[in-house]
């Protein structure tokens, strides 16, 4: 059985309220859940959260520059009890693999071990060969460091990113360089590439290839410790868990 985590995006239709996710996640029996780190999250909020027996991931509002040492954001993880302070946050392409070394290495003095997600933000005039160049770069020179990388799948076959790559091939040359790794993962599934919101589908039943992106995972050997679900629709969620604890 695979480890699985569900996350807030339960509650993009309850004002992103991380307790309506919470409880989701308890009622199926999943451990853990990602919260994303936003507004309202005063004592009382954290008090809710910390009734919870849940293991926490958490997601940052920042991408993994200097903007990542926001102390308010880092006191709030440390207040909300969880088994490590995993730390979601996005890749920034513009800055250097040595600004991130830095970053991470003050991320990691202050008790956080970053989860770096692959993103690919075309309007930065980056095209998005030169962004996964970027993001792998990163991970290569960081791996002395305490954090791991994290791949969304779903992003590499978004229809704009498409046009650009062949996307299982970029998935196969991103996993090859994770060879005896330890990686996270970000799953959803879309009947289109558009990957708008009514595309989602359960995992398995869409046009991610994810049969030959698990074979190159294993193929890789590389460890998955979670599986992060960030389905916005309860309905898809055990479904999707079946499918990919029976790959």
């Amino acid at each position: 059985m695979k480890n699985f985590s569900l996350s807030t995006a339960l509650s993009s239709n309850h004002n992103w309220d991380p307790i309506y996710s919470m409880e989701i996640t308890q009622k199926l029996g999943v451990k853990s859940c990602q919260i994303y780190i936003g507004n309202g999250f005063d004592q009382g909020k954290i008090d809710q959260i910390n009734n919870y027996n849940l293991n926490i991931i958490f997601h940052s509002n920042h991408t993994l520059d200097n903007s990542s040492l926001d102390m308010l954001e880092i006191s709030i993880i440390k207040k909300i009890k969880s088994n490590r302070k995993y730390v979601v946050y996005h890749h920034n392409p513009k800055i250097s693999p040595v600004e991130c070394y830095n970053v991470i290495s003050e991320l990691n003095r202050l008790g956080i071990t970053p989860l770096l997600e692959n993103f690919y933000d075309l309007s930065s005039g980056l095209k998005a060969k030169d962004i996964i160049n970027n993001y792998l770069e990163t991970i290569d020179f960081c791996n002395s460091l305490d954090f791991f990388p994290l791949i969304d799948f779903p992003r590499l076959f978004k229809d704009n990113i498409a046009k650009e790559i062949d996307p299982f091939k970029e998935t196969e040359r991103i996993l090859n360089n994770f060879k005896n790794y330890r990686m996270y993962a970000h799953l959803i599934d879309v009947n289109n590439n558009s990957q708008n919101r009514e595309s989602w589908c359960p995992i398995g039943s869409g046009v991610i290839p994810y049969n030959n992106i698990y074979k190159a995972i294993v193929n890789n050997n590389i460890e998955v410790p979670l599986w992060i679900l960030e389905f916005e629709d309860e309905s898809h969620i055990l479904q999707s868990i079946e499918y990919i604890n029976n790959l």
